[in-house]
């Protein structure tokens, strides 16, 4: 499937992925080299316990992540929260050792996120992992496009 109105107008997305849990703590996207850019999207997200998911990449748990979101709290690093919906583009150039992430999330209210990743990897894999508790239902797609 592509889609071609996610993004700039010269993009053309294609879908990676789909995961739609009902339990567990952890939501990956793997085998996923080959893009320059990402589009993960989730909806309809109901959590059991804590509300918050830490994006990381290639399972790299350290200090290497910076973000920021609005209204100006800042959580752990990598980390957003959203109970309800999200959408994060992730862009990096294969020659850059900083990933940008970006986009929103809806919980109590509708936030914008940015952020970074320091590492000059190409992104192989994805992980939604929840601060405690377990998914409960929702759906999550990832797009890529080179």
């Amino acid at each position: 499937m592509s889609i071609s109105r996610l993004g700039s107008p010269q993009d053309n997305w294609v879908e990676i992925g789909t995961s739609s849990p009902t339990s567990g703590s952890v939501v990956t996207f793997s085998s996923i080299a080959n893009y320059r850019k990402f589009r993960l999207v989730g909806w309809n997200v109901v959590l059991s316990g804590s509300n918050q998911i830490r994006i990381t990449f290639n399972n790299d748990t350290g200090s290497n992540y910076a973000d920021k979101q609005s209204p100006g709290t800042t959580y752990l690093s990598g980390s957003f929260y959203a109970t309800q919906a999200f959408d994060l583009e992730i862009e990096y150039n294969t020659q850059s050792t900083w990933k940008k992430v970006s986009g929103w999330w809806i919980d109590t209210g509708f936030y914008f996120y940015a952020g970074f990743w320091k590492d000059d990897s190409a992104i192989t894999e994805i992980d939604l992992t929840l601060g405690s508790g377990t998914y409960t239902s929702g759906t999550f797609k990832l797009y890529g496009t080179n």
